[in-house]
């Protein structure tokens, strides 16, 4: 899923879900009234977009305070660069 990749196995919600976020880490901008729609159109409210949303704001901010530290130049000291980066 990382590569970009479909699952197969996904639900049609799941789907949604994983395209949306995948738009959404790309460019948080990009979303747009679609993109909302397909969410309701599989039931979600607010709170539940909201929810879906979380994860990949959590994950921006992780990753930019993880660039802030130079996390990255540590792992590279530990031989781990490669396989995380």
């Amino acid at each position: 899923m990382r590569g970009g990749e479909s699952l197969e196995g996904l639900t049609p919600l799941e789907q949604t879900l994983v395209t949306f976020a995948r738009k959404m880490a790309a460019d948080a901008a990009a979303i747009d009234k679609e993109d909302i729609a397909a969410l309701r159109a599989h039931g979600l409210g607010d709170a539940e977009i909201v929810e879906a949303m979380s994860p990949v704001l959590l994950s921006f901010v992780t990753n930019n305070l993880a660039r802030a530290l130079k996390f990255e130049d540590d792992l590279q000291e530990w031989g781990l660069a490669e396989k995380y980066f």
